[in-house]
């Protein structure tokens, strides 16, 4: 039986204890208090510890040292001092491994009850002592890289664009913003200026100029019925065309595999409404990670001949549940592997990209979520491939594409193994023109935290080469759009920010 420890000693009861811990949105003083047993904050500290980074350097001959008027903030640490109970050790070790598996993550919202601010924070240590009761005092200690803590969010709208708006930052350090923008129309660019900053995606256009729409939507197929397909001319990879697919009015997937000792299962084709010398391919695919199960789901690229000249691929296929991603592109028996790889996130939700101009190929893999807000993020790994064909080797038209669901041997039917959506399009050249970059409908984000920007969710490149991500300084900040007659509506989102 374990001894009660005394808690008597200084310190540990002279607090509130009206103060509460709250991290990655879970109040852990309500989570692991109960009936029998508790977690209660005692203490915290560092919480208003400043450490700058003073840049000094020395001059020969001169007494001391030379400040640079540069200065930037070090890291933080904060101290949570914390007393855990419980009625039994059995249940004293449970209430240890909910507080561990609570305080997993990187960079998460750490509150306190007794402020409005919120901390970005990442466990450094739980420090427990000897575990001689069944009520102790631990430690936890958080790693703050970004040492500031930021208010509430502020997120104003602005429909009247013709003006400048302005935006208010109460902080006493400057913060990132973050502007999400409701095209009404087509547009090759858009700016945001304020007075000393500025941020440009796409090129105005001059007068000997002209706008054209780069991308022309040439097929979408999005489960909403199976008009259009037919069973396919070729065989999928290693396999056979068997079996038999449907829609749901959301997803492509297989009612029945066939047989085989291989891969098997349906295959079908879809001619694309203009053959395209230059082409974008974006498909979704929705994979588990049944480590029992064997799946693969795939869309093939096709030329007049129904040839294949292309595949984007995911495939369960491992005993631990996770799925490889794979991209190649081919001419007969030329095969190009561009991407043959693991992939972090093994119950696969996101998408595929193929992107041809001229001899030049972009290829992009990216799993989707949604953040709190109901915006679309996603996680790219890495962001981008490309692959320049110098010997023309992979040259031919795209006219048709085809889709595979598949199962190996005599596997267990895949529980998830499904297609959501296939989009082509042709790109189109114009020597003396300027693309658009969006058109009405579409929304832009300029997301100045992490250094990005997003078009309708998705990662976008297209940033001027002179513009830079910037932050509101404290006071009032002016910023004019342009051009204001393209946006219904901008929205800025941010956290005044103090040290």
């Amino acid at each position: 039986m374990y001894e009660f420890v005394d808690l008597t000693e200084p310190g540990t009861l002279s607090t509130s204890l009206s103060i509460q811990t709250i991290f990655n949105g879970t109040n852990i003083d309500e989570a692991l208090s109960d009936l029998y047993g508790s977690f209660t904050t005692l203490t915290v500290s560092g919480r208003s510890n400043v450490n700058n980074r003073i840049n000094a350097f020395e001059i020969p001959g001169r007494d001391g040292l030379m400040e640079s008027d540069e200065l930037t903030s070090s890291e933080k640490e904060i101290t949570v001092k914390y007393k855990i109970t419980d009625m039994t050790n059995e249940g004293f070790r449970q209430r240890y491994n909910r507080l561990n598996a609570i305080l997993q993550g990187s960079k998460k919202e750490l509150i306190f009850t007794d402020e409005d601010a919120t901390f970005n924070a990442t466990l450094s240590s739980n420090d427990v002592p000897e575990e001689d009761s069944n009520i102790l005092i631990g430690s936890i200690t958080f790693l703050c890289s970004d040492p500031n803590k930021y208010g509430g969010v502020k997120d104003p709208v602005f429909t009247n664009l013709d003006s400048a708006i302005t935006l208010n930052n109460e902080g006493t350090v400057p913060t990132p913003p973050t502007f999400r923008f409701v095209l009404s129309q087509s547009t090759t660019y858009l700016d945001i200026i304020g007075d000393e900053d500025y941020m440009r995606i796409g090129r105005p256009v001059t007068v000997d100029q002209t706008p054209f729409q780069k991308y022309t939507k040439i097929l979408t197929a999005n489960g909403g019925s199976m008009t259009g397909w037919a069973s396919a001319l070729f065989a999928p990879d290693g396999g056979t065309n068997s079996g038999t697919m449907a829609a749901d009015g959301l997803d492509y997937y297989a009612t029945s595999y066939g047989s085989g000792s291989a891969w098997h299962g349906p295959t079908l084709s879809q001619s694309t409404q203009e053959v395209a010398s230059d082409y974008l391919i974006r498909a979704f695919f929705n994979v588990g990670n049944n480590p029992s199960q064997r799946a693969r789901t795939e869309v093939y690229l096709l030329n007049a001949s129904s040839q294949v000249i292309g595949k984007i691929s995911v495939v369960l296929r491992k005993s631990t549940g996770g799925v490889d991603v794979e991209i190649n592109l081919r001419n007969g028996a030329n095969s190009k592997y561009i991407v043959s790889m693991d992939w972090t996130y093994s119950d696969f939700f996101g998408y595929m990209d193929i992107e041809k101009e001229g001899t030049e190929f972009k290829f992009a893999i990216a799993q989707q979520g949604i953040r709190e807000d109901g915006s679309i993020y996603t996680r790219h790994k890495p962001p981008f491939f490309t692959f320049n064909d110098l010997n023309n080797e992979f040259q031919q038209d795209l006219a048709a594409v085809g889709m595979h669901i598949g199962t190996h041997s005599n596997f267990p039917t895949p529980s998830k193994a499904r297609i959501r959506l296939i989009e082509v399009y042709k790109i189109n050249t114009q020597p003396e023109g300027i693309p658009y970059i969006g058109e009405a409908g579409d929304v832009f984000e300029f997301n100045h935290k992490e250094s990005r920007i997003y078009k309708n969710g998705d990662r976008f490149t297209g940033k001027d080469f002179g513009a830079r991500f910037f932050h509101l300084k404290k006071g009032d900040n002016v910023y004019v759009v342009n051009p204001s007659n393209v946006v219904s509506e901008v929205q800025a989102i941010w956290r005044d920010a103090y040290q």
